[in-house]
């Protein structure tokens, strides 16, 4: 017996799996359906949904991101202390671990900056969004605004407002182009 739903005149059939449906305007859905642990993929888009789980893990990813960014472009960026003809001369291993030493450095400001921004811009959208109960590109408008205004809060009213008017228009665009 096949337990795949029949397909209807509102939805077309699907390629995918019974556990798994392709619903118009919600985009990929999983079906209740317990695994072997016996937790249902029910649970785990909830917890996933949650803004409590979303913005640390974009913290994390967004730090990661940051790191490697950092370390990558910063790397032997300060390293021009060879061409001052009154420095001391050093050997080309302490070049090398001066050089990995900046990297890191850089890495880990550049992480930081990266996981505030990326954590609280997710918190923020995802309230917003369960506040409008919608998913749309307001959501992005509005979180970025908030989000903006929240990371230049100690800068006074018009950074505020600068920041809330520059990460929204930033997160729009960003919005418009992952839609396409």
């Amino acid at each position: 017996m096949n337990d795949a739903p029949s397909p209807s005149d509102d939805q077309p059939a699907s390629p995918l799996p019974a556990r798994v449906r392709y619903l118009p305007g919600r985009g990929i859905v999983a079906d209740i359906v317990e695994d072997e642990s016996g937790i249902s993929s029910e649970l785990v888009e909830k917890v996933m949904g949650s803004c409590a789980v979303k913005a640390p893990v974009s913290a994390v990813v967004g730090g990661a991101m940051g790191y490697a960014f950092g370390a990558f472009f910063g790397s032997g960026v300060n390293n021009m202390e060879h061409l001052n003809p009154d420095a001391p001369k050093i050997s080309n291993w302490q070049h090398v671990k001066n050089g990995f030493r900046d990297a890191n450095t850089r890495g880990l400001r550049m992480g930081r900056g990266f996981a505030l921004a990326g954590g609280v811009y997710v918190a923020c959208e995802c309230v917003v969004e369960k506040g409008r109960g919608k998913a749309d590109i307001w959501n992005a408008l509005y979180g970025g605004c908030l989000a903006g205004a929240v990371l230049a809060g100690k800068s006074g009213p018009t950074g505020i407002a600068m920041g809330c008017g520059g990460f929204a228009l930033f997160s729009g665009a960003i919005e418009v182009f992952m839609m396409e």
